[in-house]
C-alpha cells in the first residue's frame, strides 16, 4: 500500500439541473470552483503535496502518458485487454456521455429508484439509532461522476480481484458497494475531484491505522463533529464504494497494513476494528475508494448554542463518538 490514487479532473461542476433546481445541493455551487486542496479542513494543500512527495494525488509535473509496455502491464494486471476495458466501464447509472475532464454532481429526483436506494441505505442505521431515529431526514442525493477517479478505483479493484483469484481466494467480498464518510462542506470539492487523501489522516482518529476511515453505518458518521452542518443546518455525507481486498485487524498509528505473505512481503489491503463483525474499514491507497453519492440531510435534534458577543458559538448535540 501507499502510493497515491487517481488525480483530479479539470474541475468540479454542477449540472444545469443542480443550478436551476431547488435542491439543497445548490449550496455547493459556490464551492466547486477548481480545487487543488486535498481532504483538509483548511482547504490548502501542503508543500509536500504540491511537490508530489506524499502518497496523495500527483500534480501534472509528475504525470506522463503511459508507454506501450506500461499499457500491456496494466492490461495484464486487470486480466487481459477485454477484461481491462470491461473493468474500467463506469456504472450503468451514469449519463451516456460522461465528461472525461470535469467532476459533475447530478442531483437525483426523489421519486427515482436510484435516489430511493441511496436513501434506504442511508436511513437503515439511522432509523434504528436511539441518537438519530425520528430526527434525521434526507433532503437531497446527488450522483458524483468523476471519470478519472472512477478509472483509478476500477483499476485498483480489478487488480485486487485478479491477484486474489490467482491465489485461489474468494474475491466476492473484495468490494463493499456502500460505506459512509462524513465531512464538512468545505472539503467536498477536493474529495469529489481528487479523491480521499490519506495524507490528512488523523483528524478524527488513528486507532486502527493512519489511513482513511469508512463506516458500515451512516449513523456512525452522522455526528455534526464529522458531518458538520452548514449555515442552513444541512449536513453532508459521502456514500462510498470501497475496494477492501484482504483485511486484517488494525493497530494504532500503523502506516500500512500488516504483512500477509512474508516470503514476498505482500501486505493486507485494508485494516478494520473486527474481522468477524466490522463496523469500519481503513484504507491506505487513495484509489481504494470512490465517492459515488453525496447525501444531504438535516438533524432536528441539533441545537445551535449562541454566544451574545460572538454569535454562534458551537453545536450542541448527543455525545461525541469516533467516526468517519
Amino acid at each position: 500500500g501507499g502510493d497515491g490514487g487517481g488525480g483530479g479532473g479539470g474541475g468540479v461542476e454542477m449540472t444545469n439541473q443542480a443550478k436551476n433546481g431547488g435542491s439543497a445541493t445548490n449550496h455547493l455551487e459556490g464551492m466547486v470552483e477548481h480545487s487543488s486542496a486535498a481532504d483538509d479542513d483548511s482547504g490548502v494543500a501542503s508543500s509536500s503535496e504540491m511537490d508530489g512527495t506524499t502518497s496523495g494525488w500527483f500534480p501534472a509535473a509528475y504525470q506522463s502518458l503511459p508507454t506501450p509496455h506500461q499499457m500491456c502491464e496494466m492490461q495484464a494486471a486487470l486480466g487481459g485487454e477485454h477484461e481491462a476495458l470491461q473493468a474500467l466501464q463506469p456504472p450503468a447509472t451514469w449519463t451516456d456521455d460522461p465528461d472525461r475532464l470535469a467532476t459533475k454532481f447530478y442531483p437525483l429526483e426523489a421519486e427515482t429508484p436510484e435516489y430511493q436506494t441511496v436513501e434506504t441505505n442511508f436511513m437503515k442505521s439511522i432509523d434504528t439509532s436511539p441518537q438519530f431515529a425520528g430526527h434525521v431526514k434526507v433532503v437531497g442525493v446527488s450522483r458524483i461522476e468523476s471519470y478519472s477517479l472512477w478509472q483509478s478505483y476500477a483499476a485498483k479493484r480489478s487488480q485486487m480481484r485478479v491477484r486474489g483469484e490467482s491465489e485461489g481466494k474468494d474475491v466476492s467480498g473484495y468490494e463493499l458497494p456502500v460505506t459512509f464518510h462524513g465531512c464538512p462542506p468545505e472539503v467536498i470539492p477536493s474529495i469529489s475531484q481528487m479523491g480521499f487523501n490519506r495524507s490528512y489522516c488523523g483528524k478524527n482518529m488513528t486507532k486502527y491505522g493512519k489511513g482513511v476511515y469508512f463506516a458500515r453505518d451512516s449513523s456512525y458518521s452522522a455526528h455534526p463533529t464529522y458531518s458538520h452542518p452548514d449555515e442552513n443546518g444541512i449536513q453532508r455525507m459521502f456514500a462510498v464504494r470501497l475496494a477492501i481486498g484482504e483485511v486484517c485487524i488494525g493497530h494504532k498509528d500503523q502506516l500500512v497494513p500488516d504483512v500477509r505473505i512474508p516470503e514476498t512481503m505482500q501486505l493486507y489491503d485494508t485494516t478494520t476494528n473486527d474481522k468477524d463483525k466490522p463496523i469500519l474499514w481503513v484504507v491506505y491507497h487513495d484509489a481504494q475508494a470512490y465517492p459515488e453519492y453525496l447525501v444531504e440531510f438535516k438533524n432536528s435534534s441539533i441545537v445551535k448554542v449562541k454566544d451574545d458577543a460572538a454569535g454562534t458559538k458551537g453545536i450542541a448535540s448527543p455525545s461525541r463518538r469516533h467516526s468517519c
